[in-house]
């Protein structure tokens, strides 16, 4: 990645923990497991809706 972006997203507390509690037990950091969780996210969504992610320019969605 050549751009970072910086972004600050508010949980319910109950995700929080969530995220503190698997922080601690696999040493990774909170921002560490959020990335990693939107990586695979978008890995799946990307899969779900390859249209989305054309290159070429009014795509409808149609296969070729």
């Amino acid at each position: 990645m050549k751009t970072k972006y910086r972004t600050a997203v508010t949980l319910p507390v109950e995700v929080a923990d969530l995220l503190k509690n698997v922080s601690e037990k696999t040493g990774k950091s909170v921002n560490s497991i959020v990335i990693d969780s939107c990586l695979v996210y978008l890995k799946e969504f990307k899969k779900d809706y390859p249209f989305l992610f054309s290159d070429t320019e009014g795509n409808n969605h149609e296969s070729k």
